[in-house]
């Protein structure tokens, strides 16, 4: 593998900003920091390769007087001009370069080369992507040449960092180049495209951020640490000497060998002992097998509860003083929404994830069965951290069981399109199709066998979940294939597709890639799930549109899953409800239309529900204001 030689390159003054205007050109930021948000984090330096200009090249901004040189320069470039970037919402957020106010084309490359192939060992760093697709190891080089590991970019001499940061935007450049015929002739270009719209949602809801209740997270930070301490102390004097019960060995030994409990036999193991199984639950059955699920439902063990008092305690605080850590001056969270990052293409969200905030209801289990649940109160409503700004209601618009719906379209099962065709709950519907009844455990059941034999669950696995005899689990399984015809044969279908291909295809054409026989199963997860996540994506965009036409104080300040949570003001709730349910129901998309919840509140853990199913029928007195 050889190097990619450097091209000369000029040193520039920001001035020579504007005259990439029109042109199709790669920017790269080096930075001191990741946390963009921060005062203390600063770009010093822009590299830029735009060929068609002649413009190749570093601009140093180590002073502010030059950065601010840089964003003022920044904004005359045109619109309509191409801008390819590398982590774009990142670049775009350190040069404060509103996307949608410049109008801007931009290419982010891990997007490209996500859609092109999301498998994890197609990374999308700019290292890993430049040794597959280009066949040279040139940012490597330049970090070898570069001065210890232990000195930042910004600690390296002036003409080291110029080299290195001018490389990453000729990488880049040369990395689109390449990639864009590969989308093309895979169909995905017009994808791609609609990705780069959604980006800059995604970047504008980042940009704004959400509000985060200091008040709140002062309060419960000690009260947390309360907690930890009274179940810590409980869980030492049960076993009768104290230990690091965060340590999965120590607790094994603790909780088993020390009280004479045997460890609960992996009933996946064939009988040498050894775990051959693809089933999703085998890793409950390592060696310490100290899971909260083992733990209550297997083992039935003395100290299950005060384990699983102790870990959400300490969980709630870690995550309220990592909240604290993330704050901007202005006491606002901005998480990075990732687009390239699954290998179904959902959005993920790090720093913090703001799709993990526990829920306001913790669901209780027992041998595998429904047994009520508890609500999260005070410092355990963690969602009570994020609170709307002065003067509007934090709204959220939640797709109803938008997976079993997908599934319904894809499968074109009969029964379950026309429960779906009536708004009905789907998983109350198969309750009542396979057992006769409908309750709360039954409700259950069916979400176990929706979600479980839908994706690839086997039989043995169902007798684990529902804690069922094979007998049992069997006839449970046909009779939700019989009430579901299609099911089974839809399923084979997509693998018999992905065992073709070595890939399948999501309604709008995009890709999933498998080539291992063992996982073609997972090909019905993928369609469904990514699936899913185009319906967001463009949902998102539409709801964008539709917030920037009533003005600034309508935002998306999140994504949560299958829900955005919005900013509106106070008055404006209901009527926001209405619309913009109406907009995610992407009527023009199916026949059948993917159906909504909307709540509405001050903070993210009061709010309380304005309609549901297809009705948008509320009232003024459902919004707390």
């Amino acid at each position: 593998m050889s190097d990619l030689p450097l091209k000369p390159y000029e040193i520039y003054d920001p001035d020579i900003l504007p005259k990439i205007s029109g042109h199709l050109v790669s920017i790269d930021t080096e930075t001191t920091g990741l946390k963009w948000y921060r005062p203390d984090v600063h770009v010093i330096g822009v590299s830029v390769e735009c060929p068609t200009a002649n413009i190749h090249g570093f601009i140093h901004c180590q002073d502010e007087r030059r950065r601010e040189w840089v964003y003022d320069e920044i904004q005359k470039i045109e619109p309509k001009t191409q801008v390819i970037l590398h982590n774009a919402k990142f670049d775009l957020h350190m040069l404060n370069a509103d996307p949608d106010k410049l109008d801007w084309q931009i290419y982010d490359v891990p997007v490209m080369l996500s859609n092109i192939d999301s498998r994890p060992m197609n990374s999308r760093a700019l290292d890993r992507a430049e040794k597959l697709w280009l066949k040279t190891d040139s940012k490597r080089q330049h970090l070898y040449n570069a001065p210890s590991k232990r000195k930042k970019v910004w600690e390296w001499p002036e003409e080291i960092r110029a080299d290195y940061g001018y490389n990453d935007a000729l990488v880049t450049f040369q990395l689109f180049e390449t990639l864009k015929p590969v989308l093309e002739s895979l169909q995905l270009w017009r994808i791609f495209l609609k990705d780069m719209k959604f980006l800059k949602v995604l970047w504008r809801a980042e940009r704004h951020g959400i509000l985060v209740d200091m008040d709140y997270i002062n309060a419960s930070v000690p009260k947390q640490a309360q907690h930890v301490e009274v179940f810590e102390n409980e869980l030492w004097d049960a076993v009768g000497y104290q230990f690091n019960w965060r340590s999965p060995q120590q607790l094994s030994e603790a909780i088993y060998g020390n009280l004479g409990i045997p460890k609960p036999k992996n009933p996946f193991a064939d009988a040498d002992g050894v775990d051959r199984s693809k089933l999703a639950d085998k890793g409950l059955y390592k060696s310490t097998c100290t899971s909260i699920f083992l733990l209550r439902e297997k083992v039935h063990h003395p100290l299950a509860d005060v384990i699983g008092n102790v870990r959400e305690a300490y969980r709630m605080l870690r995550t309220l003083e990592k909240y604290a850590e993330l704050l901007d001056p202005e006491d606002c969270i901005h998480a990075n929404f990732k687009q390239a990052r699954t290998r179904t293409h959902r959005l993920s969200c790090a720093d913090p994830n703001l799709q993990n905030v526990p829920s306001k209801v913790r669901g209780r289990f027992t041998q595998a069965m429904y047994s009520g649940d508890t609500e999260r109160l005070e410092e355990y409503n963690l969602r009570t951290a994020f609170k709307a700004r002065p003067g509007t209601s934090l709204l959220s618009v939640d797709y109803k069981q938008m997976e079993m719906r997908k599934f319904g379209i894809l499968a074109n099962d009969q029964f379950m399109l026309e429960a779906l065709s009536r708004g009905e709950d789907i998983h109350a519907y198969i309750a009542l199709k396979t057992w006769g009844e409908v309750n709360k455990v039954y409700r259950e059941w069916s979400k176990t066998i929706g979600f479980g034999l839908i994706y690839g669950m086997t039989l043995g696995s169902l007798m684990f979940k529902l804690d069922k005899t094979h007998a049992q689990a069997k006839r449970i399984r046909d009779d939700y294939l019989r009430a579901f015809p299609r099911i089974q044969p839809w399923m084979n279908e997509v693998i018999r597709e992905c065992a073709k291909y070595n890939m399948v295809r999501y309604w709008d054409g995009k890709i999933w890639r498998e080539d291992n026989p063992t996982y073609f199963y997972r090909a019905a997860n993928a369609v469904i799930q990514g699936g899913c996540a185009e319906i967001l994506s463009i949902a998102g965009i539409r709801v964008d549109d539709w917030c920037k036409k009533q003005g600034s104080e309508h935002r998306i300040v999140s994504f949560v899953h299958d829900e955005l949570m919005m900013e509106v003001p106070e008055e404006d709730v209901i009527r926001s409800a209405k619309e913009i349910g109406a907009i995610m129901e992407v009527p023009d998309l199916f026949k059948i239309p993917f159906l909504t919840d909307g709540k509405a509140g001050p903070t993210y853990g009061s709010q309380e529900k304005l309609f549901g199913k297809s009705t948008y029928e509320t009232t003024e007195s459902k919004v707390r204001t």
